[in-house]
Formats: structure tokens, C-alpha cells, sequence
């Protein structure tokens, strides 16, 4: 009887500890969300650069706007940030430069490389 307490004890903290080792090692689902979330934004703000690209290669000058560059876009989403709805910032710098912001969830620094 003591010995099926013990077995059940072993193995219930190697489970406990299989999942807190996963959740290390993966993260929280927040900070998951958050990754996934920055991640649609990188790419999205890529396809903006590449429609502000193709405008510029096509017209040989900056769009003025987002709207100058609504048939190059892949989706009318590709302006807008996918947790609040709101439009990126695009600015003019130059007359070759420009600058497209967006807010990001998690800080560069603390991105982990999912890589290895």
C-alpha cells in the first residue's frame, strides 16, 4: 500500500515537473499570444515595405499615403495592426525615405531565438 503512495508521489512530480519544464522552455500562453501577435506585425510591415517598393519602382516616387499603395498591398489588414485595428504610422523622411511604425508587445531584447 505505502509503495502504490510512493510510485503515485514519483510520478505525479515527474509530471508536475514536465510541465513546468514546458512552460519554461515554451513560455507562458500570454507571452506566446504576444510573440505570435509581433510576429504578424513583422511580416505585415514586409509587405508594406514591399507595396511601398513596388509603388516606388512603378512611379519612380514615394507614396504620399497608405492609400497610394492599396493595389500593391497583399491584404487592406497589411496597414493595420492585428490586435488593435489601428493603422501603422507611415511618414515621409525624404524624398527616397520614409519610415513605417508600429508598437511591438514585446521588447527586442527579450526575444527569445526559437531558432535552436
Amino acid at each position: 500500500m505505502i509503495k502504490t503512495y510512493i510510485t503515485t508521489a514519483i510520478i505525479s512530480i515527474i509530471m508536475l515537473l514536465a510541465i513546468v519544464h514546458g512552460i519554461i522552455r515554451a513560455g507562458l500562453p500570454s507571452q506566446t499570444r504576444e510573440a505570435n501577435l509581433d510576429q504578424t506585425r513583422v511580416s505585415r510591415i514586409r509587405n508594406v515595405i514591399s507595396a511601398i517598393s513596388s509603388y516606388y519602382y512603378q512611379y519612380s516616387k514615394l507614396p504620399r499615403t497608405f492609400t497610394d499603395i492599396s493595389n500593391q498591398l497583399y491584404s487592406p489588414d497589411d496597414i493595420k495592426d492585428p490586435q488593435t485595428g489601428e493603422e501603422y504610422i507611415f511618414e515621409l523622411t525624404g524624398q527616397t525615405s520614409y519610415k513605417v511604425c508600429a508598437n511591438f508587445s514585446i521588447a527586442s531584447k527579450d526575444i527569445k531565438d526559437t531558432n535552436t
